[in-house]
């Protein structure tokens, strides 16, 4: 099954547009027992983050698609 985590806060750090990634610092993710950490996700469409430069405040919702493929699908 797929496992989700909603409503999210955290800052954008960086935008790879040629691979369609993210880096964001996020607050703990009680659901998955995940600390406030830095990490990689990928965009589920890379419009997400039209507009939005590094060092914005976000809030965001993302998916496991795989194991350990997470995908942001709302930002």
């Amino acid at each position: 099954p797929t496992r989700r985590s909603s409503d999210l806060v955290g800052v954008l750090n960086a935008v790879d547009s040629a691979s369609g990634t993210v880096t964001i610092s996020h607050e703990p993710v009680a659901s998955l027992k995940w600390p406030s950490m830095k990490m990689d996700f990928v965009l589920a469409n890379a419009s997400l983050v039209s507009g939005l430069k590094p060092g914005a405040a976000v809030e965001f919702e993302f998916v496991e698609r795989g194991p350990g493929e997470w995908v942001i699908t709302s930002l």
